[in-house]
């Protein structure tokens, strides 16, 4: 998530010839994309890479290959002021459990020296945190923990916010207050109004569900174009070749139970083809 709304020529997050392994797995080959101001949801199946990326964007992960950039900062030659520039919140639960939220919200504090301290408390009370802000990190709950990650995230000031997954773990009240406070920063500029307004409605729900609309239309289309496949050549075989060995052939492969169907296109085929 890109807070900055304003919309400029120049990206504010440059990513060039991005490359990147696990010891197992391929994630990235020359991956390049700019980021400008704004919201940007990253969507893609389990395993896709989405939280590799993120975690390479915010520093956590070191490419194997190409250049990352914030606002001009390179992350390479200047780490320290890139990482000032950009506020991580992952999956999981705070890194720095020993701590109570008092003590964590102070601590990242004195490494984000342009915190809002207003935006942190309005958030600690809109993630009704104030429980909880004496109490070590490591006895909370993940959703609890989350919260103060995700408090922190949202009033740190960097020019950029990372949230992987920010909605996991979240009660229906914290849920809504995330998704208000994503809203407002959208609100920001008149060409992202409306999405504001179908965030605040929206809820995580509507999105893991629309998510899995996408990815079962794109199924539908590669079924259907696999079919379309199938059916050209199995066209431009029984053209080509001797019919007695195409029919012989596919009755050999075509299970027992789908014959009479079998029988009913090869007749249609005949038909058609002569």
């Amino acid at each position: 998530m890109m807070e900055d709304v304003q919309h400029t020529q120049a990206p504010l997050l440059h990513v060039a010839g991005l490359s990147f392994s696990y010891p197992q797995r391929h994630v990235f080959t020359h991956w390049s994309h700019d980021f400008s101001g704004g919201l940007t949801w990253i969507r893609g199946s389990n395993g896709s890479g989405k939280s590799t990326l993120l975690k390479l964007l915010a520093g956590a992960l070191a490419p194997l290959t190409g250049s990352i950039a914030a606002q001009g900062i390179d992350i390479r030659s200047q780490p320290l002021a890139y990482r000032r520039q950009v506020f991580w919140c992952g999956p999981g639960p705070v890194v720095f459990d020993h701590l109570t939220p008092t003590e964590y919200f102070g601590f990242m504090a004195s490494l984000y020296a342009q915190q809002d301290g207003h935006a942190l408390a309005r958030h600690v009370a809109g993630f009704e945190l104030g429980p909880f802000v004496h109490l070590p990190l490591a006895t909370l709950s993940t959703g609890t923990q989350r919260k103060v990650w995700l408090a922190m995230a949202l009033s740190a000031g960097t020019a950029f916010t990372l949230l992987d997954e920010p909605l996991n773990a979240l009660d229906a009240r914290s849920s809504a207050h995330l998704r208000a406070s994503l809203a407002q920063r959208l609100a920001g500029s008149h060409l992202t109004l409306p999405l504001a307004e179908l965030l605040r409605k929206v809820h995580s729900g509507d999105l893991a569900r629309f998510a899995a609309s996408n990815a079962l239309e794109y199924s539908t289309r590669a079924i259907a174009i696999v079919a379309y496949v199938l059916s050209a050549v199995i066209l431009a075989l029984y053209i080509m070749i001797d019919r007695d060995r195409l029919r012989g052939g596919l009755f050999l492969v075509v299970p027992r139970s789908h014959h009479i169907r079998l029988s009913r296109v090869m007749l249609n085929l005949e038909t058609i083809v002569g």
